[in-house]
């Protein structure tokens, strides 16, 4: 809010132009109020903030390798882990080390996250590691789906006992995938026999 002075020769209901202290060079035009102090002749207005433009924050983009050998390493730590674990419950008590494997996995990006500079404009944090690992998980993951078969790889074997004979067989179970696209089955009139 700015406090403006009326000058001489206006009066309530006139319009004013008065520079924004806010904005320079910005001219603001404004009516002069019924409240207006005639008196004092000045009144208060409300004038707009200078228009902040918030930076364009873009995330990290790191190259595919740099992902694929994030993702790497996060593997092999995570097996070097439990491998400790392991060896470490196989010592006798007394040589034992407090290890605990799940804890230590959490660890794993706290050396490497020192190794980026710190004047990003997005810095590069545990979290952000994090999330590209598991991005690149789920992209793995669904890269091998397709290699696989272009299916959602939902088909099952079952084992069906039949209680008549006390005898097992196995059946092969499809399970259909969500889509437009469904994979053929043929069927024989003994298949329902």
């Amino acid at each position: 809010k700015v406090s403006v002075n009326i000058p001489p020769h206006k009066s309530i209901g006139d319009y004013l132009t008065f520079g924004n202290p806010n904005v320079p060079g910005q001219k603001l035009k404004v009516k002069i109020p019924k409240k207006a102090n005639m008196e004092n002749r000045t009144f208060v207005v409300s004038v707009p903030g200078p228009k902040v433009t918030a930076p364009d924050l873009r995330e990290n983009n790191f190259a595919k390798e740099f992902k694929e050998a994030l993702y790497i390493f996060a593997g092999v730590f995570d097996d070097w882990c439990v491998a400790e674990g392991e060896y470490n419950q196989s010592l006798s008590t007394i040589k034992r080390k407090p290890f605990k494997a799940n804890v230590e996995k959490l660890k794993k990006f706290d050396g490497l996250v020192n190794e980026f500079p710190k004047n990003l404009a997005t810095p590069v944090d545990i979290s952000y590691l994090r999330k590209i690992v598991r991005q690149e998980r789920s992209n793995k993951s669904r890269r091998d789906k397709r290699k696989d078969g272009g299916g959602s790889g939902n088909s099952a074997v079952a084992v069906v006992g039949d209680s008549m004979a006390e005898q097992q067989q196995e059946s092969e179970i499809h399970i259909p995938q969500k889509g437009t696209e469904f994979m053929s089955i043929d069927f024989c009139r003994q298949d329902f026999e």
